[in-house]
């Protein structure tokens, strides 16, 4: 999830916050497009057929580590990270999950980071092909989650801070919806979009039509595709 950073803002919190919203999201309220955006993010057609999970790969294994840095609540993460998952799957119903004791049998990895060096509150890598070792081929995803803002951004100017739970909820959900195979959208109003305004605002940060829709179309896209789906005509 890239989202840009700002630098440090001396304002009182509410203001701070809302010029944090304005300028990460300066047409907020405006109703999002009734389409899908699968041909905002531009993929490649063999994008398009490789960065999704197969039907037999289904229920995907999931293992989420227990957070391996000093925070106020470490029980909170691992319902945290289930809920951004069941985010998906309650309205995508084909998408389903469990969860594994081991990394090693894991398809989604999640992996706990201190803190990112670089402008990003989370990552997640789409699905990637790979050949297991019985020759089977296979896709696996990691999803890289932060228990604290970057230092130097808006939400921590000078110290650590943990993200709160809403916080990191938000941000879990985004990257999961990456791990199952969606790229960027462009709509304010989406899950998948790169602003901010979700983050700040915990009741809007849902999946959207839009989400769903373009979840529905990759994944009814044929595993071969003869045309790529975005070109005209397709």
């Amino acid at each position: 999830m890239q989202i840009r950073l700002l630098p440090n803002l001396s304002l009182p919190k509410p203001a701070a916050v809302m010029a944090l919203l304005l300028l990460l999201c300066p047409t907020a309220g405006k109703a999002a497009p009734a389409s899908d955006y699968l041909c905002e993010d531009k993929r490649s057609l063999t994008d398009l057929e490789t960065q999704r999970w197969y039907p037999e790969e289904f229920p995907l294994k999931v293992h989420i580590p227990a957070v391996p840095y000093q925070v106020k609540q470490p029980k909170m993460y691992l319902p945290l990270v289930k809920e951004a998952f069941a985010a998906w799957a309650k309205p995508f119903k084909a998408i389903r999950f469990v969860y594994v004791d081991q990394p090693e049998q894991a398809d989604i990895l999640i992996e706990w980071k201190e803190y990112f060096d670089v402008g990003a509150w989370g990552m997640a890598h789409l699905p990637y092909l790979y050949t297991d070792a019985t020759g089977k081929v296979r896709h696996h995803s990691t999803v890289y989650l932060a228990v604290n803002a970057q230092p130097g951004s808006v939400f921590n100017p000078e110290t650590k801070v943990l993200f709160s739970y809403h916080e990191l909820l938000a941000i879990a959900k985004h990257e999961v919806g990456h791990a199952i195979g969606l790229g960027h959208s462009k709509g304010d109003m989406d899950l998948m979009g790169p602003q901010g305004y979700g983050f700040l605002s915990k009741s809007v940060f849902q999946a959207s039509k839009r989400d769903i829709q373009t979840l529905l179309r990759l994944y009814r896209l044929p595993r071969k595709l003869k045309q790529h789906p975005c070109e005209q005509g397709a």
